[in-house]
């Protein structure tokens, strides 16, 4: 340092980043800011030099080591290489998993990936977000989650089908306000369609806009519970059952029968036959897999038919804790 001029202790920063830059050429000016930074003296013209040693051989406790942004060409490469893109690939993943749900006809409560998994991908992005950056950031788990969710049937519109500009730092998307609008609104009807019998799920309505997100009733009557509960493991028997029979079917096939062969097996069975399971195979070439996939017509029987079956009379409920159901139920 005393060669390179440093005088009385103090060297100037511009000739600090040169020594730097001279050591390891992955020093830059932008670097040796966040170092100082953390140091202390980023507003300073000079640096302490004996205060700048002691800090970095001895540094506090509480001192944090710096992002992994800041440091060498060749750990970030790895980094990027062994953890962020491989995290990135499973996200892209479970996003292309949801879509081919959607395309498969799932029922809507199942397109979406559970709780669990994207907790556990949120949890791994935060990780290494601030492993990266030395704070932790969501964001990028966030504008998968709504790629995923505009795949669940609730929303009329994909964010790719509205006029949209990004700032130039990537951070903010800015929408057109009047095309999403009447996109929104040319939903509500198909949105708010309404079935006689709620069985294995619950109405969802909207809030007072359109980003006030779908609410779920938090409380419900034991009907409705019973609809919800017992209503959806009766939906999962008959699916069960459904491809139970669509396995003694394909039994009769070549063991080796991919999708297109299986279709057309079917459709010559199909004939006089009027088997759900047959006409499934016929439509999908592969064992059904989503009580969504089974005709609409068939799924309003069936539901009707579970309703009809849970149905039982229940005691008069106090006025009070009656008006207080329908309200949480608005």
């Amino acid at each position: 340092f005393e060669d390179f001029g440093a005088k009385h202790g103090q060297i100037s920063k511009q000739t600090l980043c040169k020594i730097l830059h001279h050591l390891d050429s992955s020093w830059t000016k932008k670097r040796l800011e966040h170092l100082l930074d953390g140091f202390g003296s980023s507003q300073d013209i000079n640096v302490d030099t004996y205060k700048f040693f002691d800090w970095i051989i001895h540094p506090q406790p509480s001192l944090v080591e710096l992002p992994l942004k800041c440091r060498s060409e060749r750990q970030r490469s790895q980094f990027l290489r062994e953890q962020w893109e491989p995290f990135q690939q499973e996200v892209e993943d479970l996003l292309q998993s949801t879509a081919a749900r959607a395309d498969a006809g799932f029922s809507l409560q199942e397109v979406m990936p559970s709780h669990l998994r994207l907790r556990a991908l949120t949890d791994k992005c935060r990780s290494l977000t601030e492993t990266w950056h030395g704070r932790a950031n969501i964001s990028y788990m966030y504008e998968m989650f709504m790629k995923m969710a505009e795949r669940d049937g609730h929303s009329g519109y994909l964010f790719q089908d509205i006029p949209q500009q990004r700032s130039e730092d990537g951070f903010v998307r800015v929408l057109d306000g009047e095309a999403r609008a009447r996109l929104y609104t040319g939903s509500k009807s198909a949105s708010r369609r309404k079935c006689l019998a709620l069985v294995g799920r619950m109405q969802q309505t909207t809030g007072e806009s359109p980003i006030d997100n779908l609410q779920l009733p938090n409380l419900m009557r034991r009907k409705d519970a019973l609809l919800l509960t017992v209503g959806h493991r009766i939906q999962q028997f008959f699916v069960w059952a459904l491809r139970w029979k669509q396995r003694r079917i394909m039994a009769r096939f070549p063991s080796e029968c991919h999708q297109a062969a299986v279709k057309a097996r079917a459709r010559a069975m199909e004939e006089g036959n009027d088997s759900v399971a047959l006409k499934l195979l016929v439509e999908h070439g592969c064992l059904v897999e989503s009580y969504g996939q089974v005709p609409q017509a068939i799924r309003t029987q069936a539901d009707e038919f579970i309703a009809e079956c849970l149905q039982r009379p229940e005691g008069e409920l106090d006025e009070e804790l009656a008006d207080f159901l329908k309200h949480c139920q608005i």
